[in-house]
Protein backbone atom coordinates (compact mmCIF):
# COMPACT_ATOMS: atom_id res chain seq x y z
CA UNK A 1 0.00 0.00 0.00
CA UNK A 2 1.07 3.37 -0.81
CA UNK A 3 1.33 6.08 -3.39
CA UNK A 4 2.48 5.30 -7.26
CA UNK A 5 3.39 8.18 -9.19
CA UNK A 6 3.27 7.65 -12.81
CA UNK A 7 5.23 10.14 -15.02
CA UNK A 8 3.41 11.58 -18.57
CA UNK A 9 7.03 10.08 -19.81
CA UNK A 10 6.43 6.74 -18.66
CA UNK A 11 8.50 6.69 -15.52
CA UNK A 12 7.80 5.57 -12.27
CA UNK A 13 8.44 6.41 -8.56
CA UNK A 14 6.49 4.60 -5.40
CA UNK A 15 6.63 5.17 -2.03
CA UNK A 16 4.72 3.18 0.89
CA UNK A 17 2.40 4.48 3.52
CA UNK A 18 4.94 5.33 5.84
CA UNK A 19 7.22 7.15 3.25
CA UNK A 20 4.84 9.44 1.61
CA UNK A 21 4.34 11.54 4.81
CA UNK A 22 7.97 12.23 5.25
CA UNK A 23 8.19 13.32 1.30
CA UNK A 24 6.00 15.42 1.37
CA UNK A 25 7.17 17.28 4.53
CA UNK A 26 10.31 17.48 2.91
CA UNK A 27 8.69 18.78 -0.08
CA UNK A 28 6.93 21.44 2.21
CA UNK A 29 10.43 22.48 4.14
CA UNK A 30 11.86 23.02 0.43
CA UNK A 31 9.38 26.04 0.18
CA UNK A 32 7.09 24.04 -2.60
CA UNK A 33 2.93 23.80 -1.05
CA UNK A 34 2.00 20.65 -1.84
CA UNK A 35 -1.75 20.57 -2.16
CA UNK A 36 -3.87 18.60 0.01
CA UNK A 37 -4.89 15.95 -2.80
CA UNK A 38 -1.30 14.47 -2.61
CA UNK A 39 -1.99 13.10 0.19
CA UNK A 40 -4.54 10.59 -1.37
CA UNK A 41 -4.07 8.65 -4.68
CA UNK A 42 -6.71 9.81 -6.85
CA UNK A 43 -4.86 11.02 -9.92
CA UNK A 44 -3.33 14.26 -8.85
CA UNK A 45 -0.01 15.80 -9.44
CA UNK A 46 1.84 17.95 -12.00
CA UNK A 47 0.60 18.83 -15.60
CA UNK A 48 4.22 19.78 -17.16
CA UNK A 49 7.84 19.31 -16.98
CA UNK A 50 8.91 22.83 -15.92
CA UNK A 51 6.49 22.90 -12.79
CA UNK A 52 7.86 19.26 -12.31
CA UNK A 53 11.44 21.16 -12.63
CA UNK A 54 10.88 23.64 -10.44
CA UNK A 55 10.08 21.03 -7.43
CA UNK A 56 13.25 19.18 -8.21
CA UNK A 57 15.61 22.50 -7.69
CA UNK A 58 13.70 23.61 -4.19
CA UNK A 59 13.83 19.26 -3.35
CA UNK A 60 17.33 19.11 -4.60
CA UNK A 61 18.63 22.25 -2.75
CA UNK A 62 17.25 21.05 0.43
CA UNK A 63 18.72 17.29 0.47
CA UNK A 64 22.14 19.85 -0.17
CA UNK A 65 21.27 21.78 3.00
CA UNK A 66 19.78 18.34 4.83
CA UNK A 67 22.35 16.91 6.86
CA UNK A 68 21.30 13.16 7.76
CA UNK A 69 20.53 9.73 5.73
CA UNK A 70 16.95 9.44 7.17
CA UNK A 71 14.41 11.95 7.25
CA UNK A 72 11.50 11.76 9.96
CA UNK A 73 8.23 13.29 9.40
CA UNK A 74 7.25 15.44 12.59
CA UNK A 75 3.77 14.09 11.95
CA UNK A 76 2.10 13.34 15.14
CA UNK A 77 -1.17 11.39 13.84
CA UNK A 78 -0.12 7.86 13.81
CA UNK A 79 -1.65 4.95 15.38
CA UNK A 80 0.43 1.60 16.16
CA UNK A 81 -0.79 -1.40 17.43
CA UNK A 82 0.64 -2.63 20.94
CA UNK A 83 1.44 -5.86 22.00
CA UNK A 84 -2.13 -6.78 23.30
CA UNK A 85 -3.83 -5.78 20.39
CA UNK A 86 -5.12 -2.40 21.19
CA UNK A 87 -4.54 0.86 19.32
CA UNK A 88 -2.25 3.46 20.81
CA UNK A 89 -1.08 7.05 20.05
CA UNK A 90 2.55 8.01 18.43
CA UNK A 91 3.40 10.31 21.88
CA UNK A 92 2.37 7.33 23.69
CA UNK A 93 5.11 4.78 21.62
CA UNK A 94 9.12 5.16 22.46
CA UNK A 95 11.00 5.39 19.49
CA UNK A 96 11.12 7.45 16.47
CA UNK A 97 8.22 8.07 13.92
CA UNK A 98 7.12 5.79 11.58
CA UNK A 99 6.63 8.23 9.22
CA UNK A 100 10.41 8.50 8.06
CA UNK A 101 12.07 8.12 4.11
CA UNK A 102 15.59 8.14 3.15
CA UNK A 103 18.09 10.65 1.74
CA UNK A 104 17.96 8.10 -1.61
CA UNK A 105 14.72 7.75 -1.54
CA UNK A 106 13.78 11.34 -1.96
CA UNK A 107 17.13 11.96 -4.33
CA UNK A 108 15.41 9.09 -6.00
CA UNK A 109 12.30 11.36 -6.07
CA UNK A 110 14.11 13.89 -7.40
CA UNK A 111 15.36 11.96 -10.56
CA UNK A 112 11.83 10.72 -10.99
CA UNK A 113 10.65 14.56 -11.22
CA UNK A 114 13.23 15.48 -13.67
CA UNK A 115 12.10 13.14 -16.22
CA UNK A 116 8.87 12.54 -15.70
CA UNK A 117 6.92 15.28 -17.84
CA UNK A 118 4.15 15.80 -15.57
CA UNK A 119 2.82 13.06 -12.85
CA UNK A 120 0.01 11.51 -11.60
CA UNK A 121 -0.35 10.09 -7.70
CA UNK A 122 -2.64 6.71 -7.95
Amino acid sequence: MGMDLYGTSGNYFRANIWSWPAILQAIEEAGYTPPPSWSFNDGAGLSSQPECDDLAEKLDAWLHSFGGDIFRSSIETAYVVADDGTLQSAESCEGDTPYQTSRAHLEQFVTFLRSCAGFEIC
